[in-house]
C-alpha cells in the first residue's frame, strides 16, 4: 500500500502515523527504490495483508485510538475517542 492509500484507511495524518510505527503499534514500512542522496529509498510502502490485519485487529477494540504524534503517550497508553488529550 502507498503512503496515501494507508493515510486513507487509518484516517490519521502522516506525523501520527510515524510516530504509531516508532511505537511500535502500526506496521511498519518498506522502502523500495534506489537509495536518494540522503540514504532513504525513493519510495515507502506498507503490507497489504499486515495493514488489513491491524485494521482488523484494532476495529474489534472500539473505543480506543493509539499513541498520538505530540502527545508523548507511550504504546501501552491510550486515549478514548474523543477524550481530553
Amino acid at each position: 500500500m502507498t503512503r496515501d492509500e494507508v493515510l486513507q484507511v487509518t484516517s490519521v495524518c502522516l506525523s501520527t502515523l510515524y510516530a504509531w510505527m516508532n511505537a511500535g503499534y502500526f506496521p511498519a514500512c518498506r522502502s523500495l527504490g534506489p537509495k536518494r542522496s540522503n540514504g532513504y529509498a525513493g519510495r515507502s510502502v506498507w503490507s497489504r495483508a499486515e495493514v488489513n490485519a491491524w485494521l482488523v485487529e484494532h476495529m474489534a477494540k472500539p473505543g480506543t485510538v493509539g499513541p498520538t504524534a505530540k502527545s508523548g503517550r507511550s504504546a501501552d497508553q491510550r486515549v478514548a475517542v474523543g477524550g481530553a488529550a
